[in-house]
């Protein structure tokens, strides 16, 4: 959608620019040009319908495109004996983010926290360096991800921590076989 945006507002502000420009060129007190202008617009009507409807077609396509739902932060809500605590979604997903720190095999980690049925449901995009036992570092960061939702948030409802390994970057080294003694 950012993308035939981008494109659609470049095309319709082209296209005015590109019609004032012709317009105001066509605006010099020049009486034959003017003249001829307006024998030509309306020599060829098809094809100035045409135009008109392109820009028009172009001009609703930037301006649907343009309109973009308000969001507002969600929120992580719940309450305490003390009352209600609220943590933005983005502050969460943040906090996750450092976990990059704790994982030597880690070489980044994108977290993508939301809320399902009043549970935290986490994605966990990642990049691992080569040679990584993958399975069993998914296995670890999926506990630790609870754990520090549970012990540092207090929100111990997470429904679901999936780990999507995005790309394993870097070269596996292969060691090279050690002979063996023949056995006499």
């Amino acid at each position: 959608m950012k993308s035939l945006r981008l494109v659609a507002g470049f095309l319709f502000f082209g296209v005015v620019i590109i019609l004032a420009t012709f317009l105001l060129s066509t605006a010099i007190p020049s009486e034959d040009m003017w003249a001829h202008f307006v024998e030509k617009l309306f020599g060829e009507r098809i094809t100035v319908i045409a135009w008109n409807l392109a820009i028009l077609i172009l001009m609703v396509v930037f301006l649907i495109t343009r309109m973009q739902r308000p969001r507002g932060e969600q929120f992580l809500s719940f309450d305490n004996e003390g009352g209600s605590v609220s943590i933005t979604l983005k502050a969460v997903s943040d906090f996750l983010g450092r976990l990059t720190e704790e994982f030597a095999a880690v070489s980044s980690l994108k977290p993508i926290v939301r809320v399902v049925n009043q549970q935290l449901d986490i994605r966990i995009d990642l990049k691992v360096k080569a040679g990584t036992k993958i399975l069993e570092l998914c296995q670890v960061l999926q506990s630790r991800v609870r754990e520090i939702v549970q012990d540092n948030l207090g929100f111990s409802d997470v429904h679901n921590v999936a780990v999507n390994v995005r790309d394993i970057v870097g070269v596996v080294s292969v060691s090279e076989p050690v002979p063996q003694k023949p056995d006499e």
